[in-house]
């Protein structure tokens, strides 16, 4: 993920490193980490900065493996997110600042029939508050309350019609909140797993959702 300073090119590597147990509480903690390269000039190499996290119980005992990363739109906030054990990880850093602190997290167990899977994360250009994710059968949107350090998931369509193979989806960034920003598209490919349009042998859908008081 690349950050959008024009001045810099800000990138994100994930890099999982462990010590210890993670959820045992009689063993040593386990901790990650995510690291953060800036590219100051051309003659001058990437400098690294490294996003330290310790996992609570709720993430279970076993790794996490961040695989998809996002910068806000102002490059201050860096989200990763792990959704391939049986534990759902979102964790959001304030990366800009010196201490690089934990802003908010959520843990979720993976459930057969309703995983939440992840291609891409986003934030919402004009909310640092709110992200959306699409994957595989999934498109939700996230609630960040950084008072409480907690993301709280909502969806975005009805059960019913979520179904599909969601391969992408982006803001539509205007040029003010009345305009671009307050939609998001979503883009379908392959099969679906909604009955009837599997019958149809239709896959493919571009939807464009609107933000409205309560989200999108």
């Amino acid at each position: 993920a690349t950050g959008s300073a024009a001045a810099t090119a800000t990138v994100a590597a994930v890099a999982a490193g462990a010590v210890g147990g993670g959820g045992d509480p009689d063993g040593p903690e386990m901790s990650f980490h995510v690291s953060v390269y800036k590219n100051v000039n051309v003659s001058l190499a990437f400098q690294k900065k490294t996003l330290s996290f310790t996992p609570p119980a709720a993430a279970g005992p076993g790794p996490i493996v961040f695989t998809k990363v996002a910068f806000s739109h102002d490059s201050k906030h860096l989200v990763a997110v792990a959704d391939e054990g049986n534990i759902f990880s979102m964790v959001i850093w304030d990366w800009a600042k010196q201490d690089g602190k934990v802003v908010a997290q959520t843990h979720l167990e993976q459930k057969d029939g309703a995983r939440i899977n992840v291609t891409r994360v986003r934030f919402n250009p004009s909310d640092k508050g709110h992200l959306t994710t699409s994957g595989p059968y999934s498109l939700r949107q996230w609630t960040v309350d950084s008072s409480q350090q907690t993301i709280a998931p909502k969806g975005i369509l009805p059960d019913n019609k979520a179904k599909e193979n969601f391969v992408d989806h982006a803001w539509m960034v205007g040029r003010g909140a009345a305009e671009g920003d307050r939609r998001m598209v979503a883009v379908t490919d392959g099969p679906s797993a909604h009955d009837n349009l599997a019958k149809d042998g239709r896959g493919f859908f571009m939807m464009i959702f609107e933000m409205g008081e309560s989200g999108l």
